[in-house]
C-alpha cells in the first residue's frame, strides 16, 4: 500500500484479489495459501477465505494463521546463510487437507 499515491479502496482490493485467487486455483487445481503481514490481514484480507501464512517477527500473530514465519534469518544445518523459519499450526491431517484440490 505504501507504493501507491492513491491506493484503491480495501473493498476493491478484496474483490480483485478474490478474482485472481479463483483464477489461480482454477488453473492450478490447488488451493492458494495467502502470505501476508498481520496489518494487511486486518486492512485488506477480511472475508478472503484462504489459509493464511503470516509473517510476524515480533510475536505470534492473533489472526487465524495456518503457517507463521517467525524468523527471517534463522540457521539450518546444511544450508549456507540465513533462512526463513516457519511453523505449521496443525497435524499431518490438516497439512494433507491443504494439499487437496481447490473447491
Amino acid at each position: 500500500m505504501g507504493n501507491c499515491r492513491e491506493p484503491p479502496a480495501p473493498n476493491a482490493i478484496r474483490e480483485q484479489l478474490e478474482v485472481w485467487l479463483k483464477k489461480v486455483e482454477a488453473q492450478t487445481g490447488s488451493r492458494v495459501v495467502v502470505y501476508s503481514t498481520p496489518d494487511a490481514v486486518t486492512a485488506l484480507l477480511q472475508g478472503i477465505e484462504r489459509p493464511l501464512w503470516i509473517r510476524s517477527i515480533a510475536r505470534e500473530p492473533s489472526d487465524p494463521w495456518r503457517f507463521w514465519q517467525f524468523d527471517p534469518s534463522g540457521r539450518v544445518p546444511g544450508i549456507e546463510g540465513p533462512v526463513d523459519l516457519d511453523v505449521f499450526r496443525g497435524g499431518p491431517n490438516e497439512l494433507e487437507s491443504l494439499l487437496q484440490p481447490a473447491r
